[in-house]
């Protein structure tokens, strides 16, 4: 799996489970801790005139999810990091293009910079990495066998 990639690469991970069974997620969160929950697969973003519906990257609580048992499309759960800036690095070719995305200002932005829509457009700028950093991700990518893609770091 790619998150033991990274980590085997000297990146830190939060803890993270996948489930789809709503009881396997309930026991594994700890409710001293603020947790996010975001889909294993691709985001989805639907509405309509009284709906939104979206798989972007959420925070939940313990209490958010329901006591009855039901199984829904599996997630990622993973202990929340408050963070400074989130960095999106996109990598081509042993390239590495990185900007800072200062999301956290508003709270619709806060967790997923993707949930503001086009009005909460975070300001986003060019981020020099650590060379370390560079390094880790550069491995990962060779490891995974990986030409090009999209991290995002906090």
């Amino acid at each position: 799996m790619n998150l033991e990639i990274a980590q085997k690469c000297g990146l830190r991970i939060p803890k993270t489970h996948i489930s789809n069974y709503s009881r396997v997620i309930r026991e594994n969160i700890n409710n001293e801790k603020d947790y996010i929950c975001k889909p294993v697969s691709e985001t989805l973003h639907l509405e309509d005139d009284e709906y939104e519906y979206s798989t972007y990257t959420k925070k939940i609580l313990k209490e958010d999810i329901r006591d009855e048992i039901r199984y829904c499309t599996p997630q990622f759960i993973q202990e929340c990091i408050e963070k400074w800036i989130e960095l999106r690095v996109f990598i081509l070719k042993r390239k590495l293009f990185a900007m800072a995305i200062f999301s956290q200002r508003e709270e619709t932005t806060s967790v997923d910079f993707r949930n503001g829509g086009f009005d909460a457009r975070p300001r986003v700028t060019p981020f020099t990495l650590p060379i370390e950093v560079e390094n880790k991700l550069l491995q990962f990518m060779d490891i995974s066998g990986y030409s090009t893609g999209s991290l995002d770091l906090m």
